[in-house]
């Protein structure tokens, strides 16, 4: 019917010159009946597979197969089944990388500023971004593909720089004497008007990709370069009220002596330290460098989709 085509028409399309098979498919150890049935949707329809898989296996369930015999199975196989599986198991992937992720950020930020009410000023404005993302998202498109499914993870690591980066400086400045107010004037006009630059030029190579063909590349772009746009903005809004509420609960205090300028002596000693440790990391970097544009020839690119899927099981 979805073909519009008659008997005749369908038989010459699927037996060409063959005869017409009898009524069972005859085999040695006897007979047996095959039905054979051509679902209307292809198997990159996710919904229409997930429904067909399900419907199949309430069948085989009704069917009750082991009150034909005892040893009697019946399962749902093919590409159909392995489709809505491969799709269950990237959903899980995601969550569990985006999960991942957002717990590795939680131990970093804790040990780096040893506080607990640093936690979530810098997590909250980075989280609330990425749902605002989803909620952009959600009006744009239809529906996510699956490159732009890992966007949640990458929001989380780049977004989460602005805060940690203004916040440390929030923090060297309440160290030093400075009041609550000043310490975060100081913080954002300096560090946050530094940081701001680095987010729009990440922000803007994320929109280059709208250009793309693909759009899975394209889709990505958009919602990646939201999402950073979206964590810089937040982290100048949301973080510094949060850091004023917070501070009648967890008052900030100062950790250890105040911070003095070093004394010459001293200071000459850094520079000299800090410029052995600049030049190695100079001389290594340009080393590396002149590898990879050495080996930049050898790189190759899978295009068969077909062969990143995960490994089909035997049916």
């Amino acid at each position: 019917d979805v073909l519009d085509l008659d008997k005749e028409e369908m038989r010459k399309k699927y037996l060409g010159s063959q005869e017409v098979p009898s009524e069972y498919f005859e085999v040695e150890e006897g007979k047996i009946v095959a039905i054979k049935a051509r679902p209307a949707q292809p198997s990159t329809n996710v919904d229409f597979a997930g429904a067909l898989v399900q419907k199949t296996e309430a069948l085989i369930a009704e069917l009750k197969p082991a009150t034909f015999h005892p040893d009697m199975t019946a399962t749902a196989q093919g590409e159909y089944v392995q489709r809505v599986s491969a799709t269950s198991g990237m959903r899980t992937d995601v969550l569990a990388g985006g999960l991942f992720a957002l717990g590795l950020l939680l131990v970093v930020i804790g040990i780096y500023f040893k506080r607990v009410q640093a936690v979530p000023i810098v997590i909250l404005p980075v989280i609330v971004s990425t749902l605002v993302t989803q909620a952009f998202g959600m009006v744009i498109y239809e529906k996510y593909n699956l490159v732009t499914t890992f966007i949640f993870a990458i929001v989380l690591g780049l977004g989460i720089e602005f805060g940690i980066h203004t916040l440390a400086r929030y923090g060297h400045e309440r160290n030093r004497g400075r009041s609550l107010a000043e310490g975060l004037r100081i913080a954002l006009a300096s560090t946050g008007a530094a940081v701001a630059p680095g987010g729009v030029t990440t922000l803007s190579v994320f929109f280059l990709l709208v250009l793309g063909e693909f759009k899975g590349f394209s889709q990505f772009g958009v919602m990646a370069g939201l999402g950073v746009l979206l964590a810089l903005v937040f982290t100048f809004f949301l973080m510094p009220a949060m850091v004023a509420a917070l501070d009648k609960v967890f008052p900030w205090r100062r950790a250890g002596a105040p911070i003095t300028p070093e004394e010459p002596e001293v200071a000459a000693v850094s520079s000299k330290r800090g410029f052995g440790l600049a030049l190695t990391i100079v001389v290594l970097s340009a080393v590396l460098t002149g590898l990879s544009i050495w080996k930049f020839q050898e790189v190759s690119f899978e295009y068969d989709f077909t062969k990143l899927e995960a490994q089909k099981k035997p049916s």
